[in-house]
């Protein structure tokens, strides 16, 4: 349950607008999650000059099949997924529609194509994870979203309507260029934004603190809830300002658990997290809030991340 959770109400109706142009790698290898990841991003109603890139990447060390399916190639399947995708899902709202067959272990080589391609945003869908140890240690959309220098989208389930987006915020650059890239999207009409900063508990000791300690740390924690409140009616007058209806709330606890209630509470559809630009064994071992709702959210996952040299070219324009 959330503690303290303070809503900042409100909002306008919108109409529709599409998104500025984006180039797309969606990542498929014929299953329905990957299926439903290619759906998904056709939902946000692409710009007509976007781009979409479909990837299929034929695994090593796959074993061969015996008798007659042993004549087929893993290109010839990896053509036969995608020439179906093309007839029965691809959108011809697309401006380029580009599809691309490689071989290689999938996380890397989707990670070499969309660097190559200068991709704007990576789409996978996520198989469902009864046994969580494989999902942790083996799961491509996981390493993907671990290493990717651009933003990662992550479906994990058929969504008819995107009604309900959560972003959260916590004052840092990339939980704002995060926020920023949704207003690149373009939402559906009944969408409803929630934008939420959540406060850590500050650091205190087991010990009885004197009368004026005590003081001074309340004073510190209404310091950073005004400030977490002014972070949020920021974004949610950005939002507003782009024609979207939106709403906030501050609450206090730790922020992945926080942010994976209120998306349950909520029964979002999306949740758009920043995450740090974090490299090699740091970004794997960090349990960050990102990775969190990565893998926990029952959602989608928007997680947002851009190289440094970007990072510092955007400060000018940053969300809040």
């Amino acid at each position: 349950m959330l503690h303290e959770r303070r809503w900042l109400d409100g909002g306008v109706p919108y109409s529709m607008k599409k998104g500025s142009s984006l180039h797309v790698l969606c990542a498929t290898d014929g299953s329905p999650a990957a299926r439903r990841a290619l759906e998904f991003v056709q939902g946000f109603g692409m710009c007509t000059t976007s781009t979409l890139t479909l990837l299929h990447v034929s695994e090593f060390g796959v074993p061969y099949p015996s008798g007659l399916a042993a004549l087929e190639l893993p290109e010839d399947r990896g053509e036969a997924v995608l020439e179906q995708l093309k007839q029965d899902v691809v959108s011809s709202d697309w401006g380029r529609v580009h599809y691309e067959l490689l071989r290689g272990r999938p996380p890397e080589t989707i990670l070499l194509a969309a660097n190559r391609r200068h991709v704007d945003l990576i789409a996978v869908g996520a198989q469902g994870h009864s046994d969580i140890q494989y999902f942790l240690l083996r799961s491509v959309s996981r390493r993907i979203v671990m290493y990717a220098s651009c933003p990662v989208l992550v479906v994990k389930r058929q969504v008819m309507a995107l009604n309900r987006v959560v972003i959260g915020i916590d004052g840092s650059k990339e939980a704002e260029a995060a926020a920023e890239f949704l207003l690149r999207l373009s939402l559906p009409e009944d969408t409803h934004v929630t934008v939420a900063s959540v406060m850590p508990p500050l650091p205190h000791g087991q010990a009885p603190m004197a009368e004026s300690s005590a003081a001074r740390f309340q004073q510190i924690h209404r310091e950073v809830e005004e400030e977490a409140r002014r972070g949020v009616t920021q974004a949610i007058e950005k939002l507003r300002g782009h024609g979207y209806e939106a709403d906030g709330v501050v609450a206090s606890g730790h922020p992945a658990h926080e942010l994976l209630k209120l998306v349950e509470s909520l029964e979002a559809d999306l949740i758009v997290v920043g995450s740090r630009g974090l490299t090699g064994d740091t970004r794997y071992l960090m349990g960050s809030v990102s990775d969190a709702i990565a893998l926990y959210a029952p959602c989608a996952v928007l997680v947002f991340r851009q190289e440094e040299g970007e990072q510092q070219s955007s400060a000018s324009g940053n969300f809040l």
